[in-house]
């Protein structure tokens, strides 16, 4: 049997970072389960070296994807992201959220 290669790199919690969509994600478009892509738009270093690089992807499943008025508030939107490409094709697995003030990664539209 061949010994594992590689290490874990811990990235300490509430380390944020910037991410963008090419296209719009709501609760209009995504439902529980589907896979949700975003470009990452700087770097994610640890100890000075970078971990993720701008240029890479993350991916995510939708765990929430209430509609609005179906709780008869705003819809709810959560993504847990679970994996980076690299633009060198490496996948690597991660566990990130999005960022929200109250902390539970769940985005809350305003009802119209």
């Amino acid at each position: 049997m061949r010994p594992l290669q590689g290490h874990v790199v811990t990235i300490p919690q509430g380390t944020s970072f910037t991410a963008s969509t090419q296209n719009q994600i709501s609760t209009d478009n995504v439902n529980v389960g589907d896979t949700v892509t975003m470009q990452v738009g700087s770097d994610l270093a640890s100890n000075g070296a970078v971990v993720i690089p701008a240029g890479s992807t993350i991916e995510g499943n939708v765990v929430i994807a209430d509609k609005e008025g179906m709780t008869q508030r705003g819809g709810r939107l959560k993504i847990n992201f679970t994996n980076a490409i690299l633009p060198n094709g490496r996948r690597i697995p991660i566990s990130a959220r999005i960022k929200t003030d109250d902390g539970t990664g769940i985005l809350i539209g305003e009802q119209v």
